[in-house]
């Protein structure tokens, strides 16, 4: 097990803490919590130099020793492999690398040759005072067997110059010169004890009180419930926090047991930085997974993290919809992981790197950090997996180009945004796997684009209005893309066309389109509003290998006051289920192009042509139609549905009758694709309930029938 910090930590240890786990197979990280400000990796599996027993003389390591102390070779030391867990990193806005390069020793100890007796007295002295202990046992139960030092709700000291207790003015002083980046690294030899308790590092601050030290919470290097922790486990931690005249504090919360085979302090070379300058974020990956209280666990190893201050929450629901539930299957990413509190503190799936963003520059700065490795190689296709925690709020950039784009009597709008750039996030080639989450109360003004990619979740963002639509501004568009889930956001724009934009038809370009060879794509429980094109499956008539092979999934969205696009589909195949339409305004599901739909279990009302293929030049795709609200021409009425023929144009075909258009060739081909397990609700059930569920701020609710 692996468990790699790499940037500022700024929130406080939360007690008690349970994850709640989301992973698509169930996958969940363990009850208790991981929290640092620096880096820390745990890995089940060898160092490349420096495990207990290996040994050489250092002459800069800090300190004399009555005997062999097992000084590390700082140049052979500086990766650490990854075990069966895998290696779990996380970081946000400057993140620092988990395989920076080591320049010298400082400090290294594997307690070979202590003992229970000797530890806190002659084994090994300051160098600058040899009266004085290395180490000094300021609380509890410290142990020494066969070079195992265990800490049972216990605090060691390693460099202080004296047990005086630290305060937020003052401390004993220290004799390990910190005042450079450095990295620490402790092997676990075993854990054992109440699972929720915490192991935890400190940095010159020796209580059990982060307040209680002049660097405040920064003191907190480090902090993880040991049911996160496992025997041969390697602790990472890469800082910068501390002075020329520092120490390190060890510390087992009451109830926890911890033995320690050895610790090492290395310079990683480059400038100290302040702890104002990182941003926080942390994750531990663990092994062995556990259930929580409201989601189940599989064996599945998880990536957790402390979220930093002002990083936002969820109101997590007590059930939510944990998996896709169609074409899509995201292989990476991961689902987030919550504290007690609702934050995200990390990610169902191993080796993913938690970042938090509060802003549109603060996403793409995360990105382009994640295209390049620890060892400073480029990597288009992404260096690791990434969960970006979203947190802005544009809310008040959405109201003004709603109130600008909002006609008069006369089609008249105060101010088009159609030329207005484009803003983005781009995730173009990125394969490694990509979860986007915006905490309850976030909401962007920017559109995200998955091109190339694969891998994608996007989850709980509301994104609104937008501008820039002659510059092809979609909320979220999915092209030549694979394994892309998008559920439980809010998109929405304003039902209207202003005069004076390009072609009538550019006030605001889609919602969400899928074009050219997206792969595997599942819509599922968002809330698309006041939208005048709700989106695209494909972008050409033209047929092709290249264009009409897609597979996507709709169901479980609500659509309210939307006038077309739900979707326009040309080629491939569809799965419409579960779906409430409530108020559209010229035309709903276009099948077009040859395109196959199966449309089952979905409640229409108050809508024009729901069901349709028009301007179509090649051949009116068809569709499926079973155990909808309305099976009959006699529902239209009763369910406020009405029909045109777009003026008489060629290439129009209504489903006003309700039956379907699909041959057993169709639906035989239709089964063939949907092979993936689903049980549809009732439709009633859909336009009773789907409303409470769908969209962001939903706490990833699923929907339930009484």
């Amino acid at each position: 097990m692996q468990h790699h910090h790499h940037a500022r930590q700024a929130a406080a240890l939360i007690a008690s803490l349970f994850l709640v786990s989301l992973g698509a197979c169930g996958g969940g990280g363990g009850a208790g919590e991981a929290e640092t400000k620096a880096g820390a990796t745990a890995s089940g599996g060898s160092t490349s130099a420096g495990t207990a027993g290996s040994t050489s003389s250092n002459s800069s390591a800090t300190g004399t020793t009555s005997s062999s102390a097992s000084s590390v070779n700082a140049s052979s030391s500086s990766s650490v492999s990854s075990g069966a867990a895998g290696n779990a990193a996380s970081s946000a806005g400057s993140s620092a690398s988990s395989a920076v390069p080591v320049s010298s020793t400082l400090f290294t100890e594997s307690f070979d040759s202590a003992t229970s007796t000797t530890l806190f007295s002659t084994y090994r002295t300051l160098s600058t005072n040899s009266s004085q202990s290395m180490f000094i046992n300021k609380s509890g139960t410290v142990t020494l067997n066969n070079g195992v030092v265990s800490l049972d709700g216990a605090r060691m000291t390693i460099g202080a110059l004296s047990s005086a207790d630290t305060t937020s003015g003052s401390t004993p002083g220290g004799e390990l010169d910190l005042s450079k980046p450095y990295r620490i690294t402790i092997e676990i030899a075993s854990v054992s004890g109440t699972s929720t308790k915490a192991f935890q590092v400190y940095v010159d601050n020796n209580t059990t009180s982060s307040s209680a030290s002049p660097r405040g919470s920064d003191s907190k290097l480090y902090s993880s419930a040991i049911s996160l922790l496992s025997a041969g486990s390697t602790i990472t931690i890469t800082d910068s926090i501390g002075s020329s005249a520092s120490f390190l504090s060890l510390r087992t919360e009451s109830g926890a047991v911890v033995g320690i085979n050895s610790i090492r302090v290395e310079y990683t070379g480059g400038t100290a930085s302040s702890s104002a300058s990182s941003a926080a974020s942390t994750s531990t990956s663990s092994s062995a997974a556990s259930s929580s209280s409201t989601a189940a666990s599989s064996a599945a190893s998880a990536s957790t993290s402390s979220a930093p201050a002002g990083s936002g929450s969820i109101a997590v629901a007590a059930t939510q919809s944990t998996t896709a539930g169609g074409f899509a299957q995201p292989a990476a990413g991961g689902l987030p992981v919550f504290d007690s509190n609702g934050k995200v503190i990390g990610s169902t799936l191993a080796g993913a790197r938690v970042k938090y963003a509060a802003s549109l520059d603060d996403m793409n700065a995360i990105i382009t950090a994640a295209r390049t490795d620890d060892t400073g190689k480029k990597v288009t296709a992404g260096a690791y997996p990434l969960l970006i925690v979203y947190s802005g709020n544009e809310d008040a950039l959405i109201a003004k180009i709603v109130a600008d784009s909002t006609i008069d009597a006369n089609h008249n709008c105060p101010a088009g945004h159609w030329a207005d750039a484009y803003r983005e996030v781009p995730l173009k080639d990125y394969t490694a796997g990509i979860t986007i989450i915006g905490t309850d109360g976030s909401s962007a003004n920017f559109g995200i684009t998955v091109v190339n990619a694969g891998n994608v979740i996007i989850r709980n963002m509301k994104i609104g209005a937008l501008g820039g639509a002659s510059n092809d501004a979609d909320m979220i568009r999915i092209d030549n893309s694979s394994n892309v889930w998008v559920d439980h956001n809010e998109l929405f724009a304003v039902n209207n066309e202003c005069n004076g934009s390009p072609d009538k038809d550019l006030t605001f370009e889609s919602a969400i389109d899928i074009k050219k060879n997206a792969q595997n794509i599942t819509v599922s429980y968002n809330y698309i509003h006041d939208s005048k094109k709700v989106g695209l499956d494909g972008h050409t008539q033209s047929s092709g290998t290249s264009d009409y092979q897609r597979t996507i999934t709709y169901h479980h969205n609500y659509y309210r006051n939307v006038n077309a696009r739900l979707p326009l589909q040309r080629w491939g195949w569809i799965h419409v289920y579960n779906n409430l339409y409530d108020g559209i305004t010229s035309s709903g599901i276009n099948v077009r192009a040859s395109g196959l739909a199966q449309i089952e279990n979905n409640w229409f009302q108050n809508a024009l042509n729901p069901v349709t293929c028009r301007y179509d030049t090649t051949g009116c795709g068809r569709w499926y139609l079973r155990n909808n609200n309305a099976t009959s021409s006699a529902d239209n009425a009763t369910y406020n549905i009405t029909w045109d023929n777009d003026g008489g144009a060629a290439g129009t075909l209504n489903a006003d009758t309700w039956t379907s258009t699909a041959t057993s060739a169709d639906i035989d081909s239709l089964a063939g694709k949907i092979t993936y397990a689903y049980s549809p609700a009732a439709a009633q059930c859909v336009k009773d309930n789907l409303s409470k569920v769908a969209g962001a701020g939903k706490g990833f609710a699923a929907l339930t029938c009484n």
